[in-house]
């Protein structure tokens, strides 16, 4: 802790409502979105719409599946840091060998958010997942997001604006 200079996690505000029928819905503060700086472009592929958060800082919203098989993989550096996947037949996510159902009504939308080694998802307005990750070096690397769908998916993607110039993960700071 302190040769980085910085220890620990914190995830970003969440906001909680039920829904009429007592669905509890999660979701990140609205406020958040005034953290963006710009969308990403994006790049339609073979496999799928690919994205690049820039020194792994960036939010994305995957959205349009519900009968088809979707998969969402986040990699850096050619090493998979994250594979999310929805199975249509079960109406579930399967995120690191983990199944996560979702209520019969839920749309699967998978909204995330990178910010130098963490990775947050908000599941179908849902469930929250975080997830560390780690790399060498004292720059964040470039965190490669895929979206695959059948044609189907829609990613959105911005840049994500520090809310501070001090943040404790600059490489200045850990000197």
């Amino acid at each position: 802790m302190r040769e980085a200079g910085w220890s620990g996690m914190m995830s970003l505000p969440r906001e909680l409502h039920l829904d009429p029928d007592g669905t509890l819905r999660i979701q990140v503060l609205p406020q958040t979105a005034g953290l963006r700086a710009g969308s990403l472009p994006y790049q339609e592929t073979l496999a799928g719409v690919l994205k690049t958060l820039y020194q792994a800082s960036g939010e994305v919203l995957c959205t349009g599946v519900r009968e088809r098989e979707m998969q969402f993989t986040m990699s850096a550096g050619g090493v998979e840091l994250l594979r999310v996947s929805y199975l249509p037949e079960k109406h579930a996510f399967l995120i690191d060998d983990k199944e996560i159902a979702l209520q019969p009504k839920d749309m699967p939308t998978l909204h995330a958010f990178v910010d130098g080694s963490v990775v947050e998802l908000i599941l179908s307005d849902r469930i929250g997942y975080t997830k560390r990750f780690y790399y060498e070096g004292a720059t964040a690397p470039d965190v490669t997001v895929l979206a695959m769908g059948a044609g189907e998916v829609k990613m959105s993607g911005w840049k994500i604006a520090p809310i501070s110039k001090n943040r404790l993960t600059t490489p200045a700071r850990n000197r």
